[in-house]
């Protein structure tokens, strides 16, 4: 018996335009209220009649009709190859350096490139899309990785650059700790006897002056206890919470770089939450915010208040096979916009034999690559802020990537219309972090390029499909 879409199945499930059951994340939110608090919580890989290991579970991926459709022809597992000419030579002559001697698929060390690379702009380097609105080039990479497969070791040589730079500050800060705390033992000690000396004065100009004086003093105080917090460029798997407190001591920018990010999906997910019995409590309003650089404002009475006007966070998250669930399984996530926001990729990495012909990782590139990404870091991350004019032809580019992606969003997308709501915004990230490493300092100064927006285009394409 075929049943049509927009029919159910007996169960009174939904169906999609090819009669199958709709997964819990691709359903209508109307539907989704006719869920049962117990079938909210079941995730897309409970499959009505077959049990699968938690390691093996499978993905009930979306498929499109279509002989037309760019993704038709992509199954999971077979999708296309990542574009890797559309990378700049800096990165990519390095991450195939790295994959060739970790036997790591080159993506795994693309991935981590892309998101040194965004680290190195913080948000301080944006790119124009319409006149009054810009974007960042932080990105959110969610690579999915089995367990030794390597990742640590595909993505470590990529992430050097920020690495080393996080090391340095935090080993400069230790120098001057010592010196920064004198600082403020000595104003906290000035507070003291102006206060002692105001109360003792009884001439009211004099007092003026002595207050006015000890204004400066806590102004003064506040600048050194700021001095005294320890810098952070990058976190791993943490609290929301604790986040947004990183957040405002590091410049409302911060890099969530972690190669096994369980935990953080876990604490992203609510399982660490203290939401009402049965409450969906996900951890993600500040990612959210974050990505695009959206105010935020914690209020709850049992953290301490924290006002964030441009928080900017940079994501990579290599996660197992087995999260998959926590992540599309988790309705509050999917249809909430988080994952809408992420490039999520399957690297399809096997574990390869060893043939004694491995290269080694090429310290020539590594440097090569460090010292680009480095100044990127020296001029944007720690400079003013500059902002890239896109030219009129990628302009061009992007508008009608734009319009093909409304068109999947009215079509044979519609069910999940807040992904590809999505990809344009990600095709200008992804090109302003490959402008960046094409003009290096000058990047500016120098319009985007339509061949830097074309590539950034078809990279996009390709997470999309993988997402897919």
């Amino acid at each position: 018996m075929s049943i049509a879409q927009g029919e159910t199945t007996p169960n009174g499930q939904s169906t999609s335009a090819i009669g199958k059951p709709l997964p819990k994340w691709r359903m209508d939110p109307l539907e989704l209220g006719k869920l049962t608090p117990e079938q909210s919580k079941e995730t897309l890989v409970n499959e009505p009649t077959t049990v699968y290991p938690a390691e093996t579970q499978p993905i009930n991926t979306p498929k499109i009709d279509g002989d037309e459709s760019e993704f038709a022809e992509h199954k999971p597992g077979y999708g296309p190859e990542f574009p890797a000419d559309c990378l700049p030579d800096v990165l990519r002559d390095l991450a195939d350096n790295v994959a060739a001697a970790t036997k790591t698929p080159p993506v795994i060390s693309y991935a981590a490139g892309l998101s040194s690379v965004a680290a190195s702009l913080g948000s301080n380097l944006m790119l124009e899309t319409n006149p009054g609105e810009c974007v960042a080039g932080n990105l959110f990479l969610i690579p999915i990785v089995d367990s030794g497969i390597g990742k640590s070791r595909a993505s470590k040589p990529m992430l050097k650059s920020l690495y080393d730079i996080h090391d340095a500050k935090q080993e400069e800060w230790k120098k001057d700790c010592n010196d920064l705390q004198a600082d403020l033992d000595e104003i906290e000690q000035d507070i003291i006897d102006c206060k002692k000396e105001m109360s003792k004065e009884q001439n009211p100009q004099k007092r003026e002056a002595i207050k006015e004086d000890l204004s400066k003093l806590y102004e003064d105080k506040k600048e050194a206890e700021k001095a005294m917090i320890k810098p952070e460029l990058y976190t791993g798997n943490t609290t929301e919470a604790k986040l947004a407190t990183l957040l405002r001591d590091n410049d409302e920018v911060m890099n969530a770089i972690s190669v096994e990010a369980g935990s953080a999906v876990q604490i992203l997910a609510g399982k660490y939450s203290s939401g009402d019995k049965g409450a969906i409590k996900t951890e993600d309003t500040l990612l959210l915010s974050s990505y695009c650089q959206e105010r935020y404002k914690n209020d709850r009475a049992t953290t301490e208040c924290v006002d964030l006007r441009n928080p900017t966070v940079n994501l990579l998250w290599m996660i197992q096979p087995r999260y998959i669930p926590s992540l599309f399984g988790n309705l509050s996530l999917a249809s909430g916009g988080f994952l809408a926001r992420c490039l999520t990729f399957n690297s399809h990495a096997e574990p390869e034999e060893l043939t004694g012909d491995e290269p080694e990782v090429s310290s020539d590139l590594m440097v090569r690559f460090r010292d680009q990404v480095s100044k990127l870091f020296a001029v944007f991350r720690f400079g003013g802020l500059k902002v890239v004019q896109p030219s009129q032809g990628a302009r061009r580019l992007m508008r009608e990537y734009y319009n093909e992606c409304v068109q999947l969003r009215r079509g044979e997308l519609r069910d999940i219309q807040q992904f590809p709501a999505r990809w344009t915004e990600n095709a200008w990230k992804i090109a302003l972090v490959l402008h960046a490493l094409h003009t290096g300092l000058e990047a500016h100064t120098i319009e985007l390029a339509e061949g830097t927006a074309e590539d950034a285009i078809q990279i996009t394409k390709w997470f999309s499909i993988e997402f897919l």
